[in-house]
């Protein structure tokens, strides 16, 4: 049982400090707040809604294992319930996993059931962290005079059109359920000696159900929303089916195993069915079937998965347990290809010389162990949907209801639009990796270390990459303007390290392993069908953050190195006057539309002017340095461990500045926009409020968004305390007590609620991601439980 906080909340203004903010934006803007701004009801604190939408998310975790049989006949069952209060308010979600295993032997004929079932259920909705940073600090959490009872803001009085942060938890019940069912069989029989066949078949079969609620309520701006009821199902169910030959014989100093089979996914079917309802009368019954008009809302039917059949083969020998040879193929043949390129070949070899054995080391006694080994392999990648060799149509939602207005009376006629382009030419991804790895023991293996050197080299990555909205496709039918495609080569090279250090002293046994690694990624080309960068990471409406082109990482931040904010005109004169003398255009400027309290960015080229040509790199999300801790301490009946992990030589887009250090509308912001330009000769490092916050002004791409991503983490800290077994009465077999804290403190620069952060919601991983736009923060959690074997 534990208990989950934010570790971290980002500092925003107070009432006063934000009237202050929008009285600037005001005047920059040329408007007249409205009245209530000429008052003291503006100047007092009603809330602080980083502590009303954040919580204390209690979690429980109960786990119960049973195992037993006799010589023919084994059994094992596990349970595990979890029950987890998100930290923003309102969401909850339980999970229960069962698994019951069972093995027959019966000479040499073996049988297995397996059967794992997983139900989950999830209920409320979460607030908005973003509103939350944004909403007027003078408001009141509720308002019984708004219909739905919470506070809002308008533009009309209040400058503003935030939605208050806790009105979708409030006005708003959504319940979810599903259960998944995977069950496995298995049969293995002993042909001759030494060699087995086993005939295996596992399925996944998963079926949810959704619904909502929602209560007649008016939102920020004075919107006005019905009440309104969903239902949604999905189900999905596909299996796979696997046979394969082993063979596993040891004959004097030799050893020779072996795998050959093959394996077939079937890819099932889904289906997935979500109806809306409006017109009800009231709140006593809070389902759809009281609406008076309902609707489907969203319907499909298709594919589970990818059909994927794969033939492979592997064989090992090994020669006195020190001279080890491996090599491995497999052919694979996947249904989301086309047919001249659905098949891959895949393919590798790996040796491995333990040179501890050899009889020139025996008198290296201080050398416990010691193995070189290395290898090459090819591995292959189709993740991605079905169907996108073909392309694809929108004809409305419900079909029909696309028209386009044709003739001189512009009839409405029925019709289509393309909503993604065919990629025929898509094959599977191949990565070709190299190892060299040396395995060094010390002092009977008291201290390791393993040094490994890889590199790995990708071929026709594939990737959604974004499309210009010239070319004329998606944005229709929930579909965005991407096209996947094999768009990318590029390479990893990095070296790993780990050491290790363990030893008794008594009964005290200690524990210790640090592993880091060094990382170099490259691209090495865009392929056949890319000739310009690959330009992707657009978020609100701004520009592109990152740039994928040859010699550069996958993803990188690219745009102009901002310099400062400008004091006066004084300045800016002046550096139109240094543009007129290098350009030789009376007309020159050196920053288009800048005015005093903008920012001024570099003339990189020396050029005199500010233009696309002075943008350049500005960082990679990719780390170069990854790092971790593990450490182990046990005596008598205590134990402690402690998990540290990290990352440096990383930058991250903290996409939450534009919410939080710049206002384009009325809203609040951070503290760091205190420091704000609001006369002349003011050195600030915030723009003034309003001005240019736009693409092309103040928030184009820039090293001002790029931030130091780097961090420690203590991920785990736990202290427990083993039970004497005199206690019980000989029942017990084991009895252990622990504490805990997760994330326990984390040391970065980085600004945002977390410098843990994955892709860009609705971006491609590899060209979105390391940008920020308001994840949310890891919980630090403390934990207490006990652990009871019988």
């Amino acid at each position: 049982m534990g208990v989950a906080k934010p570790w971290r909340t980002i500092d925003v203004l107070k009432a006063r400090d934000y009237v202050d903010l929008m009285k600037d934006f005001a005047a920059t803007n040329n408007t007249t707040l409205p009245a209530k701004f000429a008052t003291d009801a503006v100047l007092k604190d009603s809330a602080y809604w980083q502590d009303e939408i954040f919580r204390s998310g209690l979690a429980t975790e109960n786990y119960l294992g049973i195992t037993g049989g006799a010589e023919k006949v084994t059994y094992n069952f596990s349970a595990n319930y979890v029950s987890q209060k998100a930290i923003v308010r309102d969401a909850t979600s339980r999970r229960l996993n069962l698994r019951l295993g069972v093995e027959e032997t019966f000479g040499r004929f073996k049988l297995g059931q397996t059967l794992i079932v997983r139900y989950s259920h999830g209920d409320g909705v979460m607030g908005s962290i973003t509103n939350a940073l944004q909403f007027a600090p003078y408001k009141p959490i509720l308002d019984p005079n708004i219909l739905g009872g919470y506070s809002n803001v308008s533009n009309v009085a209040d400058a503003s059109n935030i939605d208050n942060p806790l009105l979708n938890p409030g006005v708003k019940r959504s319940k979810s359920q599903g259960v998944l069912l995977s069950p496995q069989l298995f049969g293995e029989v002993g042909l001759i000696k030494d060699l087995r066949f086993r005939t295996q078949l596992s399925a996944e079969i998963f079926s949810s159900r959704n619904s909502s609620y929602q209560y007649a309520h008016v939102a920020g701006n004075n919107l006005s929303y019905a009440r309104q009821a969903t239902l949604g199902y999905s189900d999905y169910y596909h299996y796979t089916f696997e046979n394969y030959l082993n063979y596993n014989r040891t004959f004097g100093d030799h050893g020779i195993s072996g795998v050959a089979g093959m394996s077939f996914l079937w890819p099932g079917k889904n289906a997935s069915l979500s109806a809306i309802g409006t017109g009800i009368a009231n709140d006593n019954i809070q389902t759809i079937s009281v609406a008076t008009s309902r609707s489907v809302s969203a319907a499909g039917q298709g594919y589970a998965r990818t059909a994927v059949i794969s033939y492979y083969g592997r064989a090992n020998y090994v020669f006195q347990e020190k001279y080890i040879v491996n090599a491995s193929y497999r052919r694979d043949g996947a249904s989301n290809f086309g047919e001249a390129y659905r098949y891959g070949n895949f393919y590798g070899a790996g040796a491995a010389w333990r040179f501890s054995d050899e009889a020139f080391m025996k008198g290296a006694t201080f050398l416990s162990d010691g193995k070189l080994r290395g290898g090459w392999g090819r591995t292959g990648n189709n993740n991605i949907g079905n169907f996108l060799t073909q392309p694809s149509t929108f004809a409305g939602n419900p079909a029909g209801m696309l028209v386009y207005a044709l003739g001189t009376n512009e009839t409405f006629i029925p019709g289509v639009t393309v909503n993604t382009l065919a990629s025929p030419d898509l094959r599977w991804e191949t990565t070709d990796q190299t190892d060299i790895g040396l395995d060094l023991g010390f002092v009977e293996n008291r201290f390791t270390l393993s040094l490994d050197y890889y590199k790995r080299k990708s071929n026709g990555l594939l990737v959604s990459v974004p499309l210009p909205a010239s070319v004329g496709i998606g944005l229709t039918g929930g579909v965005g303007n991407f096209k996947t495609m094999n768009a990318a080569n590029a390479y990893n090279e990095g070296v790993e390290l780990t050491v290790g250090y363990q030893q008794q002293f008594g009964d005290l046994k200690v524990g210790l392993s640090a592993n880091g690694s060094i990382n170099k990624n490259e691209v090495l080309s865009l392929g056949g069908q890319f000739v310009a960068p690959i330009i992707a990471g657009k978020f609100n409406n701004l520009v592109e953050m990152t740039r994928t082109a040859t010699g550069g990482s996958i993803g990188a931040f690219y745009g102009y190195r901002m310099d400062h904010v400008i004091r006066d005109q004084a300045e800016i004169d002046a550096l139109n006057k240094k543009a007129v003398d290098a350009t030789g255009n009376a007309t020159a400027v050196y920053q288009s539309g800048m005015k005093p309290g903008d920012f001024m960015f570099k003339d990189l080229n020396g050029d005199g002017v500010v233009t696309d040509k002075d943008q350049q790199v500005l960082g990679s999300p990719i780390p170069k340095y990854v790092y971790g801790i593990n450490g182990n301490l046990e005596y008598k009946g205590f134990d402690l461990n402690l998990v540290i992990s990290g990352v440096s030589g990383v930058e991250l887009i903290n996409g939450m500045k534009f919410h939080t250090h710049i206002i384009a509308t009325g809203h609040n912001a951070s503290t760091a926009i205190l420091d704000r330009w609001r006369q002349p000769g003011d050195v600030a490092s915030v723009p003034r409020a309003g001005q240019n916050a736009t693409g092309a002004g103040n928030l184009r791409p820039s090293d001002w968004w790029v931030e130091d991503g780097s961090y420690m983490r203590l991920r785990n800290l736990t202290l427990g305390y083993r039970l004497p077994k005199t206690i019980g009465n000989g029942v017990l077999r084991n009895a252990r007590v622990y504490v805990a804290a997760q994330n326990l403190f984390t040391i970065t620069n980085y600004s945002g609620f977390d410098p843990e952060i994955g892709a860009m919601p609705g971006g491609d991983f590899l060209f979105s991601r390391g940008i920020d736009l308001g994840a949310l923060p890891q919980p630090r959690t403390f934990l207490a439980g006990i652990e009871i074997g019988f």
